[in-house]
């Protein structure tokens, strides 16, 4: 009898571990929907083309992958639509990271991609047109300053067949960058389904990086079921609209290729935000230089706070040291030095160490920016570098503590349309020396203390530079706003913004005509 009811109990905690096992299965299952297909968010770039560059990592790291997360990031809800200003530059990629620019079949790796989008930056296609007959144009200044804006933040990486953790990265909303034999593609897709299978893929070789975009457990072939949706860099004319699928189980020989870095890599990367709040991610620091001539893309480059030879911080752009010249203008975000800025230290060096080609370096200075970065308007530009012009391998240094440019204004008889604007700013490191004023008509000034007249009705943005007696300089603005048909007189002091509107600062109205501004606008 003892016995009988041992095996009763051995059997009921049997069947209770199964039953748990099992809903813990169902929970985990419930976890992802059936389908998910990100192509379908405005988010999404329309299909590209690599045409004959080896580019196809560029494309699927910098302009799907990429561009899909800073699409969400900044809410560009015409990505689809091809807006060049919200489509991300492959050739801006490729052209730093291939191996010889001059054999345009030659790849790249998709983490050497990844880590010129995680050190430099990415530029837009307005910036950098993609250019499948130009694989050595590295990006003029435009295209440099923009760059900084469209860092990502790090990056996380899998085994091509870890197919929860992908799926549940689809679902999360980042697409998936991976590599294939792009040689086994064509039994997939030339039975017209579209999908390629266990049993149609059979590896040679990693030759070509696509992007998984979706995900459907119905989708079948071959007897698998399951597949990721994948884009391809082709055209839309190829495959299904430039798209195929790759079932679960054909990951699984992508997966158990030699990993042997570089392009034979069987890793499956989604990329991630600057900020981890998913909020426009804004530089505060800039290290510009130039060059009177290049040198070539061997030469190595670090930037750094502190002195060289103790530095605080140090950045160094990442890119494929390749035989091109770099080009004449480049900068380099250096916002990670920031926190050591703000706490006193002032001094920045730029170090070049040899390539093949010596160069020549004109200028070097550092740019620092206010609440939101403005492509070329900082709110201060130190002195530039100390020393003669330097031939590389070169070391320049300065020292950066910019004076805090300010200014007031308020508007004389009403008659005559004048305003009288007043200097406030200020420098730790002895006196204003020297005003540039822009009064947005064409006008300028170098008058501590101007007046200027306007002669017509409109919007004008006023600029100040002020440059202190080490050569520092701090610069301002405002938008002033000239409106008729008011008949009042006398200040009109605003202390919360209008609702809907953008808070006013100083509003003056006076005999028909109103003045007011929209503080530091740069």
């Amino acid at each position: 009898m003892k016995k009988y009811r041992w095996w009763a109990v051995a059997l009921t905690l049997v069947f209770i571990a199964c039953y748990l096992d099992s809903a813990v299965a169902i929970v985990q299952q419930d976890t992802f929907p059936v389908e998910v297909d990100l192509s379908q968010m405005p988010y999404f770039p329309p299909i590209g083309d690599q045409g004959n560059l080896g580019s196809c990592a560029s494309w699927s790291v910098g302009y799907y992958a990429n561009g899909f997360l800073q699409a969400k990031i900044h809410e560009w809800n015409d990505t689809y639509s091809g807006n060049p200003s919200h489509l991300m530059s492959p050739s801006w990629i490729y052209n730093k990271v291939n191996f010889n620019s001059d054999v345009n079949i030659m790849g790249s790796a998709t983490t050497w991609c990844i880590d010129l989008i995680l050190s430099v930056g990415a530029a837009s296609m307005t910036a950098m047109p993609y250019n499948e007959n130009n694989s050595v144009d590295w990006g003029n200044e435009s295209a440099w300053r923009e760059a900084p804006l469209y860092r990502i933040g790090g990056y996380e990486q899998t085994t091509s067949n870890d197919i929860d953790l992908i799926k549940s990265w689809i679902k999360e909303e980042h697409l998936v960058s991976f590599g294939i034999d792009s040689t086994q593609m064509k039994a997939g897709i030339s039975d017209d389904n579209f999908v390629v299978s266990y049993f149609e893929y059979n590896e040679t070789k990693k030759n070509h990086a696509v992007t998984i975009v979706g995900y459907n457990d119905s989708v079948s072939d071959d007897g698998d079921r399951g597949a990721f949706k994948v884009a391809n860099s082709w055209g839309n004319e190829w495959g299904d609209n430039g798209f195929f699928w790759m079932t679960y189980h054909a990951m699984d020989k992508i997966a158990s290729g030699l990993d042997l870095g570089g392009f034979n890599d069987p890793k499956a990367y989604r990329l991630l935000p600057k900020n981890s709040d998913m909020s426009p991610y804004q530089p505060k620091l800039l290290g510009v230089w130039e060059f009177s001539v290049a040198p070539d893309a061997t030469s190595s480059i670090e930037l750094g706070i502190g002195s060289p030879e103790s530095p605080v911080n140090t950045r160094s752009p990442e890119w494929i040291k390749i035989h091109s010249d770099l080009p004449t203008f480049m900068c380099l975000d250096i916002s990670e030095f920031n926190q050591d800025f703000s706490s006193g230290t002032r001094d920045f060096y730029l170090r070049i160490l040899p390539g093949i080609k010596i160069g020549v370096i004109e200028s070097f200075t550092i740019e620092s920016y206010d609440e939101k970065y403005i492509l070329g308007n900082p709110i201060g530009i130190s002195k530039e570098s100390t020393g003669p012009i330097s031939m590389t391998p070169a070391i320049m240094t300065v020292n950066f503590n910019p004076p805090k440019a300010d200014f007031t204004y308020m508007a004389s008889d009403a008659k005559n349309n004048q305003i009288f604007f007043s200097d406030k700013s200020i420098s730790s490191e002895g006196s204003i020396t020297k005003w540039v004023w822009n009064f947005g008509d064409g006008e300028i000034s170098s008058e501590q203390n101007p007046s200027h007249t306007y002669e017509k009705l409109g919007e004008y943005t006023v600029k100040l530079i002020a440059v202190d007696e080490t050569g520092d300089k701090g610069i301002c603005g405002s938008i002033i706003t000239i409106q008729s048909q008011l008949e009042s007189s006398g200040p009109i002091e605003r202390t919360t913004p209008p609702a809907g509107g953008v808070f006013l600062v100083g509003c003056l109205l006076f005999s028909g005509m109103l003045y007011h501004s929209k503080r530091k606008v740069n």
